[in-house]
């Protein structure tokens, strides 16, 4: 099976995309010696700057985006646990008032994810794996009346 990707929201990415090319902006003069700064702060200046280069890199190859697949959620590196198994997500609809947004939720009603809605196709795909997973977990027992506490029209 193909696993479906779910996009972080575009606001959110650039948001970290400029936000890390400005930081780079401001800490290579910095690094280069062309501000005055001792050798000492140069240092500093340059372990930040490849830090801020590794993390705009991820941003870049679509590490805060989400995929599932038959095991469940795997999130990017910079987001936490990489794997979110199907049996700990309770609740997979569209965001409150934002029908273009799909979240994920645990116990607790917690967020365990967001991001763009996919296509109703790959919704489905994920209602399929979230029931087997469920059902797996309690043989018998049925998640709950729309299947798997998946809402897509809510």
């Amino acid at each position: 099976m193909p696993s479906v990707r779910i996009r972080a929201p575009r606001t959110r990415h650039w948001v970290q995309v400029v936000s890390s090319s400005l930081l780079i902006l401001v800490w290579f003069p910095a690094v280069m010696g062309w501000t005055g700064l001792s050798t000492s702060m140069r240092v500093v200046a340059g372990a930040l700057l490849v830090l801020v280069l590794v993390m705009l890199a991820t941003l870049l190859r679509g590490d805060d985006d989400v995929t599932a697949d038959a095991e469940g959620l795997h999130r990017g590196l910079l987001q936490g646990p990489r794997l979110i198994p199907w049996t700990r997500v309770t609740e997979v609809r569209p965001a409150p008032g934002r029908q273009d947004r799909i979240v994920f939720r645990g116990e607790d009603r917690r967020t365990l994810a967001t991001g763009l809605m996919p296509g109703k196709r790959e919704v489905g795909q994920l209602h399929t794996w979230h029931r087997a997973a469920l059902e797996q977990a309690r043989p018998g027992d049925t998640p709950d009346e729309n299947g798997s506490g998946v809402h897509v029209n809510d």
